[in-house]
């Protein structure tokens, strides 16, 4: 058996504060009196001040989107789509020729500096090919990527983008028209068929863009989108949209690399 002088510093420490509880309670119980009060210990008394501080923190989410402009330095993708960060990103601009960004209060119109000359490119390349004014974006990333406190478990590193299936207007769009306009429901109610409604082929030539580009990794579509006879069609056809994999989301959400 080991002498207490053995014995780690705070298995004594435990050792040393039980044997003043019983003496104190075997004192009492000898001179049948009150049982004395004796001060209960904190939760965890091993529990350490850093554990305590990492508890008190804020979600790395917050952390992230209190940041108003990127970190410093040459840009870079960090991690994966959906955990990592941006270093060194830039910012689309929120109007263009053929594009507009929505949602501009969430400030996620960023991204690594080749999505955003992607999109520069993109964006007449698929008002040409749908017949529209132009393209509606919705989110990219964080100035400083990073997890987001809501929307999506990717768009962390800079290489996502969403595109609204919704042609851009004629004008240009107000702060508050950009918070409050609803993207088109291209998907029926029952969630298994496109909304015939509102689907039509420039929906279908939209997605054959994005799938053609070489940059493309992949196109996330709603299930019911992809397995509609139209994109089924377009994908014999055209190699490019076998990139055309399901999502949740109903914008098309094109993942660069």
């Amino acid at each position: 058996m080991r002498s207490m002088s053995q014995l780690p510093l705070y298995t004594r420490k435990l050792t040393f504060v039980g044997a003043i509880v019983m003496s104190v309670c075997c004192a009492a119980a000898a001179k049948n009196t009150a049982p004395v009060h004796v001060p209960l210990p904190r939760n965890n008394p091993l529990k350490s001040t850093e554990q305590e501080k990492q508890q008190n923190s804020k979600p790395a989410a917050d952390l992230f989107s209190e940041k108003k402009l990127p970190s410093l330095g040459r840009a870079m993708a960090i991690g994966y789509y959906p955990r990592g960060c941006l270093q060194g990103g830039v910012e689309l601009p929120t109007t263009g020729p053929t594009w507009q960004v929505m949602r501009l209060s969430r400030n996620r119109n960023w991204g690594h500096p080749e999505l955003v000359k992607f999109l520069e490119r993109f964006a007449p390349l698929a008002a040409e090919a749908t017949g529209w004014k132009g393209i509606l974006i919705g989110d990219m990333a964080q100035p400083r990527g990073g997890p987001l406190p809501f929307g999506h478990k990717s768009h962390q590193v800079g290489l996502d983008v969403d595109i609204w299936f919704m042609p851009m207007p004629d004008r240009v769009l107000s702060k508050e028209e950009r918070e409050t306009i609803v993207a088109s429901h291209v998907v029926a109610a029952d969630g298994k068929h496109v909304n015939d409604k509102i689907w039509s082929p420039a929906d279908v030539a939209f997605i054959r863009t994005a799938a053609e580009q070489p940059e493309v990794e992949r196109v996330l579509v709603n299930a019911a989108i992809k397995k509609s006879s139209a994109v089924s069609r377009a994908r014999m056809i055209n190699r490019g949209c076998q990139r055309c994999v399901p999502g949740m989301a109903i914008p098309a959400t094109c993942t660069y690399a």
